[in-house]
């Protein structure tokens, strides 16, 4: 896990950021990055996330496993929402880790 983390950027980490104090759905995280990141698209976010989550950095809610499709879906028809993203213990790690390359002081 230590070389996933070696390929971290800029947009990841503002990611993880944005799930550092609660879990939050695409539209969310696309809020809560804004002033950082303001050209963010729904599929942006979710690239990231799947790749993030396939990673171990990050989490769903209830047990629910990453369903792109449905999580698309989500976006496009509906204003429920069932995909909620938090970290991962090893999240928290890799945030941690870049804090002062990509954190603002």
């Amino acid at each position: 896990m230590e070389t996933k983390a070696q390929t971290i950027d800029l947009h990841d980490w503002l990611i993880l950021d944005a799930l550092s104090d609660d879990y939050e759905s695409v539209e969310q995280i696309i809020q809560l990055v804004d002033d950082d990141w303001p050209s963010a698209s729904p599929m942006e976010i979710i690239d990231r996330l799947e790749r993030l989550y396939s990673a171990g950095y990050i989490v769903l809610t209830l047990g629910a496993t990453f369903d792109r499709i449905a999580i698309v879906r989500e976006i496009d028809q509906t204003c429920d929402r069932g995909f909620w993203f938090g970290r991962t213990p090893s999240g928290d790690r890799l945030w941690q880790q870049h804090a002062t390359d990509f954190g603002k002081e």
